[in-house]
């Protein structure tokens, strides 16, 4: 079945979760030898997105787009859109064309944001604007995720995640070894705790 929506990040975070310093200190490695850096920096940005993919949440502030045919309202939950990204902050607007073909921003009166379920919801009483056919990006809600603009409101959990994806990937950059499987086991059961329902 085809997806009925699609999801991209419009602006990405300025800084890294976790610095390159932090990571020397977790590798062992002096402050003062530059000589990784460069290495390092990739290697904690690909920790990060696998992270992020892993959990399908973004972790520093970051703004997306997501954009799909109609408000779903021939789905059991009758027009709930789904925003399919975790740690939402903030919806940005809401755009629709309508059904000629012009574009419109919703009032942000007109809908409800609930940010435990991740989803927008019609107001009671309301109905959603009725969209032009056959367009596969009739609707668009721009919103912002993420934990903060700051590295330290990064949940510590998740920069220890990053870490240990760091640390394997330097030590044995061709993924040949199984010294390091247990870092890897780590990580894993990290993951599992992040993604349960009851973490933030």
């Amino acid at each position: 079945m085809t997806a009925n929506w699609t999801i991209n990040r419009t602006t990405s975070p300025s800084s890294l979760v976790v610095s390159v310093a932090q990571a020397k200190s977790h590798l062992r490695l002096s402050p003062s030898d530059t000589t990784h850096d460069d290495q390092l920096q990739l290697l904690i940005e690909a920790a990060t997105e696998r992270l992020e993919q892993d959990l399908d949440r973004q972790i520093m502030t970051a703004t997306y787009e997501q954009t799909q045919f109609d408000w779903n309202e021939n789905d059991p939950l009758k027009g709930e859109v789904k925003l399919y990204k975790k740690a939402i902050t903030n919806i940005q607007s809401v755009k629709y064309f309508d059904e000629d073909g012009v574009e419109n921003t919703m009032a942000s009166s007109g809908y409800i944001f609930d940010a435990g379920r991740g989803s927008l919801f019609v107001d009671p009483g309301e109905d959603w604007p009725t969209v032009e056919p056959n367009n596969p990006n009739a609707v668009k809600v721009t919103f912002s995720a993420g934990y903060g603009t700051d590295a330290s409101c990064a949940p510590r959990t998740m920069k220890t995640a990053i870490l240990l994806c760091v640390g394997k990937w330097f030590f044995d950059p061709a993924q040949e070894g199984s010294a390091l499987h247990s870092q890897e086991v780590a990580y894993e059961r990290l993951v599992s705790t992040l993604m349960r329902s009851s973490y933030p």
